[in-house]
């Protein structure tokens, strides 16, 4: 996906436009330390959906964002899909 958001790609920006009008709840996971995608594009992310929860994770990268945590990284998934179902 960070491909298509960060690449330039303007044919998605109507799609982020509901996003953002539907109120969708969005979260934005990165590491702080991520060498493959830049940090830039998750805060460019936030500016076209305010209301985005945007969680930059210290001490990890790309990949270490989700290996090496991934008990913690499974308790905010559940924390994601809990919220999600209170609102539906």
């Amino acid at each position: 996906m960070h491909n298509v958001i960060c690449g330039g790609a303007k044919s998605l920006d109507k799609f982020l436009e509901v996003l953002k009008r539907e109120e969708i709840p969005v979260k934005v996971v990165q590491g702080a330390r991520d060498e493959v995608v830049p940090l830039e594009c998750s805060y460019n992310i936030k500016l076209k959906i305010p209301h985005a929860e945007l969680q930059i994770v210290n001490n990890t990268g790309h990949t270490t964002v989700i290996l090496g945590r991934e008990k913690a990284f499974t308790r905010e998934l559940e924390e994601i899909w809990f919220s999600s179902r209170k609102q539906g």
